[in-house]
């Protein structure tokens, strides 16, 4: 009803209607219970040649960041993310030049899930695209006040530091956004739920435990005392299994880091249970092996891991980190059977496309899974 009460208000002979309205059908299709990715996947892509006809450099935008997310965040396949946006960013150009849709289309991508990916692998083709819109935004911008693209710019220079493991000025750069987000729309807010999470993320990355559960606990309140939409009831999942990994990591709280996982796990049991619902059981496992509840936390590493579909690499990469850790956690039940998982596994962690994934925590439990086989030599 909504897509049809939408056309009688455009002119339906013009072309730019007909993306317009398609565009609103692809994202009302990605707002079902089970949404028909292939298709999506699909008829996006077509979309973006044709619009690429248009002259309207905000439709543009509008369809090549559709996809991009969609491929990023659903399909979650950043090999493909990545091709698609250096295919297809310089449509967003005027005469050669650079205009705001092309720089907001960088930033957010780079800040985006695809983005680690894209600076590991392509770092000079990101290194020129980031320069270049931080000297657009700096002949546009003030950069003492708050915007949404100044929010975009913040948010990819702080992946561009973090990969430069600039941590302290990471640090400076969030504390800073903060301070001006809460000037311009207060607290209580997605977009400082979003930078509270990133100032944790940074102390996590300095070793600063105490420091990242408070923040983490700040965009937990945040979403806790927001209207309890979909939306929101799987943020805030998201943050109860993340704000368990620090509590695991850097505070070795095993109590909480179950407490937490749990709750994000039942919040999961909502909704359909997909691979999301397989990443809640495993940060589960995670929390449950590190509190030596060894039993529950195998069975609870298997059951997740029927739930992993693997279609792309950084999928991939999450079904051998659930095959590491699992392992793992069998050493201390079946060594036997733990050996044969961590030749297995550590066999794929050596393969060139997975190691661009391995972060300082997963090499520690490689490292710790070839100690174990070193120990264990038949």
């Amino acid at each position: 009803d909504k897509l049809h009460s939408f056309s009688k208000h455009l002119d339906v002979k013009s072309i730019d209607f007909d993306i317009k309205f398609e565009l609103m059908e692809l994202e009302f299709m990605t707002q079902l219970e089970v949404p028909k990715i292939e298709e999506i996947e699909s008829r996006s892509n077509l979309l973006i040649e044709k619009v690429k006809k248009s002259k309207n450099l905000q439709l543009v935008y509008a369809v090549i960041r559709f996809h991009l997310s969609f491929i990023s965040n659903i399909v979650q396949n950043d090999e493909k993310s990545i091709a698609v946006f250096i295919s297809n960013i310089e449509a967003l150009k005027k005469n050669q030049k650079i205009t705001i849709q092309w720089v907001r289309l960088v930033l957010r991508f780079m800040s985006g899930l695809s983005g680690y990916i894209y600076f590991q692998n392509h770092p000079e083709d990101a290194e020129v695209k980031f320069r270049e819109c931080e000297i657009f935004q700096n002949k546009i911008m003030d950069n003492n006040q708050w915007t949404k693209l100044n929010d975009y710019y913040v948010n990819a220079k702080l992946v561009y530091l973090n990969n430069l493991k600039k941590y302290a000025d990471a640090e400076n750069l969030v504390l800073d956004h903060l301070k001006r987000i809460e000037q311009a729309v207060g607290a209580n807010n997605l977009d400082y739920h979003s930078s509270a999470i990133d100032l944790a993320k940074v102390y996590e990355n300095l070793n600063k435990g105490q420091l990242a559960i408070k923040y983490r606990l700040v965009s937990i309140s945040i979403l806790e005392n927001s209207i309890k939409s979909s939306k929101m009831l799987k943020l805030l999942a998201t943050d109860y299994a993340n704000i368990s990994h620090v509590y695991r990591n850097k505070m070795s709280d095993g109590e909480n880091a179950v407490l937490y996982a749990k709750k994000a796990v039942r919040i999961k049991e909502k909704f359909p249970l997909d691979q999301y619902y397989g990443i809640a059981l495993y940060h589960l496992a995670r929390a449950l092996d590190f509190d030596k509840q060894y039993f529950e936390a195998a069975d609870t590493y298997k059951k997740s891991l029927s739930f992993i579909n693997v279609k792309s690499t950084k999928q991939l990469f999450q079904k051998l980190v659930i095959e590491l850790n699992l392992g793992l956690c069998l050493s201390n039940l079946n060594i036997d059977e733990s050996k044969k998982m961590l030749t297995h596994v550590l066999k794929e962690f050596k393969k060139s496309e997975i190691t661009n994934y391995v972060t300082k925590e997963i090499q520690y439990r490689i490292d710790l899974a070839y100690k174990i086989l070193s120990a264990n030599k038949t």
